[in-house]
């Protein structure tokens, strides 16, 4: 069992809050171990929310295999006694992808009569999560998440800090806040104020998901399969629509993951499936030539292939492309180096490198010639400037002296002189 942020509160002593909740997630299920553990998981999600927050209504997508109706028409009437859930129900054999927002533009208008929209996917619970400690951390922030920890990786933290994470978007996951050189940070569950909010939980304000929304969930982008695009730009249009509060807010505070990995992100050779494009990822040649500057090419083919290239959620998209590409691709605590730092340490490296092997290189010669050296080496530190002088200039001609084999005599050849006096 993960090692997560647990309120110690116990339930007699919960204050029950006032603002009410529409949460809003899709629920796959393929095999009748998957229902059985997905209505479970949903239920206790169900409890722990209401416990704080009476008022919240679940408006669940269920995408249930035609062999399971029977099955799952049972599990429902069990969740349909809370009178919290409204599910939306179908029944299909095929596997083919589908847009997971796609349910939600009917419930758009109904989002600005809840104080907040909770978006999040079905394997991020909410049971065990301190839920009071992120309503309240976040404050007037419009849109707020959580950091994610998948299960059993609190218990190896040790072993797989170090490892790269599955995810793209390492500055959400749990674990790099809970190094020790950012405990600080973790335990003040102070917020972040972030560029960029991943769906995977994130909570908005009510009115702006209504507006928001209704921007965004246009007939072209619900007709085709793709089930991101929103997310990268609801941060700027948060600060772009409301801009006397804060736009988005990472709180430290983890929701375990359970990471179910229902999505197929690669082919079985290891390529992007998931883009807007023919070909995927989207490649240069397929785009236009005049097309928007700074967007990475996945971005550019949302744009132009999705939203028409409108020019507000351009700006939005760029507005937070820079964040997640520098700051949110990358686990917390970790700091880019500018292109000038790189090269400054390239070039310290390069020279640390050199002057390493000129002591190396010096190091061998004085062992080859290590005759001379006992004599040499006396005589550089004399008290005569003239016998330093010339002991220096000989100690450089036999450094660099790269023969095969040393002269062999009994110290400075067959003159037999040994001192420069």
């Amino acid at each position: 069992m993960a090692l997560l942020q647990v309120s110690n509160v116990s339930m007699a002593r919960i204050t029950p809050r006032k603002e009410c909740i529409l949460v809003l997630t899709n629920l796959l299920m393929e095999t009748e171990e998957q229902l059985n553990d997905n209505i479970a998981t949903l239920g206790s999600d169900m409890r722990a929310l209401s416990q704080w927050n009476p008022c919240s209504k679940w408006k669940v997508n269920f995408v249930v295999r035609t062999n399971l109706e029977t099955a799952f028409a049972e599990k429902l009437r069990g969740l349909m006694e809370r009178g919290d859930l409204e599910p939306m129900v179908r029944y299909t054999s095929s596997s083919a992808r589908f847009n997971k927002y796609a349910f939600m533009k009917p419930l758009v208008r109904q989002m600005g009569e809840y104080d907040y929209v909770l978006m999040k996917d079905a394997d991020m619970r909410i049971a065990g999560f301190p839920w009071n400690a992120f309503m309240e951390k976040k404050g007037g922030s419009v849109i707020s998440g959580p950091l994610r920890e998948a299960v059993g990786e609190s218990l190896m933290n040790w072993m797989r800090r170090k490892a790269p994470g599955r995810q793209w978007y390492q500055l959400h996951e749990a674990r790099y806040w809970k190094s020790a050189a950012n405990a600080t940070d973790f335990e003040s569950v102070e917020p972040l104020a972030s560029g960029f909010i991943e769906q995977y939980f994130a909570l908005l304000d009510g009115d702006f998901a209504a507006r928001f929304f209704e921007l965004v969930l246009t007939d072209e982008f619900l007709d085709q399969t793709l089930d991101w695009g929103p997310d990268l730009m609801w941060c700027s249009a948060a600060a772009h629509m409301l801009p006397e509060k804060p736009a988005c807010s990472l709180v430290p505070v983890v929701s375990e993951h359970l990471d179910t990995r229902k999505i197929e992100k690669e082919d079985e050779g290891g390529e992007d499936i998931n883009c807007p494009c023919p070909a995927c990822p989207c490649q240069a040649e397929d785009l236009p030539e005049q097309r928007p500057s700074g967007l990475e090419l996945n971005m550019v083919g949302l744009l132009l292939n999705v939203y028409d290239n409108d020019p507000l959620f351009e700006r939005w998209l760029l507005a937070s492309e820079k964040y997640r590409n520098e700051v949110a691709r990358y686990r917390f605590g970790y700091s880019r180096k500018t292109k000038l730092e790189k090269a400054y340490g390239v070039v310290v490296s390069l020279v640390g490198c050199a002057l390493l092997g000129l002591v190396g290189f010096v190091g061998i010669q004085m062992f080859r010639h290590r005759k001379r050296m006992k004599v040499l080496l006396p005589q550089m530190v004399s008290e005569s400037h003239v016998q330093k002088k010339l002991a220096r200039t000989m100690f450089a001609k036999v450094i660099l002296d790269v023969r095969d084999k040393p002269q062999k005599d009994d110290g400075f050849g067959s003159s037999g002189v040994k001192c420069l006096c």
